[in-house]
Formats: structure tokens, sequence, C-alpha cells
């Protein structure tokens, strides 16, 4: 039933590839789970583009399968060295190691597609992240209290500060 539901998901939001990566990677951990085995989450990530790949061959010339297969894989493979490294910086640490790791494997699919070094991203990547969990906060509170005007001035504000660095 959640897999039904997942997948639902995925069809409402268009069936882009990093939604398609993710879910896919998803319903294969929980099968694996089901049947009681460990995997590596790097061979679950593989079968994943394995599948996806031959359901859409095209897809390996696609700057989002590319860039969204190539964020995870830095991830799983970096995330855990660069995050010791990164230790005493607490919990900035933590997102500045997520935000390396991706960064270290999309940037020469940048370079390649787009012809230049994203130097922006790893700054916008340690910004926005942190910026859309308050506005998803002050967007619950706008719900909440649609009258109370420094909610909604707040809220206003990070939207337009997030808007303003995605630039």
């Amino acid at each position: 039933l959640s897999a039904f539901g997942l997948w639902w998901y995925v069809f409402l939001l268009g069936f882009s590839p990093s939604i398609i990566r993710a879910s896919m990677m998803i319903s294969i951990f929980a099968l694996i789970k089901a049947v009681n085995r460990k995997t590596p989450a790097v061979n679950i990530l593989f079968l994943s583009m394995s599948i996806s790949l031959i359901i859409s061959p095209m897809d390996i010339f696609s700057v989002g399968f590319l860039l969204s297969y190539g964020a995870t894989l830095g991830i799983l493979i970096l995330y855990k060295r660069i995050n010791y490294i990164l230790s005493p910086l607490r919990y900035v640490g933590n997102g500045l190691a997520v935000s390396i790791s991706a960064f270290v494997f999309t940037v020469p699919i940048t370079i390649f597609f787009f012809k230049q070094f994203p130097a922006i991203q790893l700054v916008a990547n340690l910004l926005i992240p942190p910026l859309v969990g308050l506005i998803m906060l002050f967007g619950i509170a706008t719900i909440l209290f649609p009258y109370v005007a420094i909610i909604k001035d707040t809220t206003t504000l990070l939207l337009s500060l997030v808007l303003h660095l995605s630039k």
C-alpha cells in the first residue's frame, strides 16, 4: 500500500529523474528489507540506475539524471569521511559535509554540460536548505495563524531571500 502511495506521488510530481531515483531506491530498499537482506546503499543506487536506464536508455544523456545520481553517489561515498573531518563544526558540519560530497561529484557534470565552474553552488547549498526549513515552519504557522502579520511578513521575507539566492 505504501509503495502504491509512493509511486502515485511520483506520478503527481511528473517523473523527474531525481524523484524517480529516490522513489526507486526507497522501493528497492523496502523490498530488500522485506526479505531480511543487508545490501550496501551504493548497490541499491546502481540497481536503481540500471532499472532506470533499461526503462529509458536515453536518460544517460539527461543532465538531471546524471546530476541526481552523481550527487547521491557523492553523498554515499564521501559523506562519512568529510563529516568526520568537519565533526568539530557540529550541526553546520553535517550540512556542509552533504553539500561538499554532492558538489565534488556534480562539478564535472556541471562543467561538461554548462562549460562553467559552479562557484555559487556550494554556497547556495549551505544557505538554502536551512532557509527552506524555516520557510516550512513559518508557512505552517501562517496557515494556523493567518491574521498574525509578523508571521506572514517573516514567511515572505524568507521566500524572497531564497528566491534571491537561487538566481
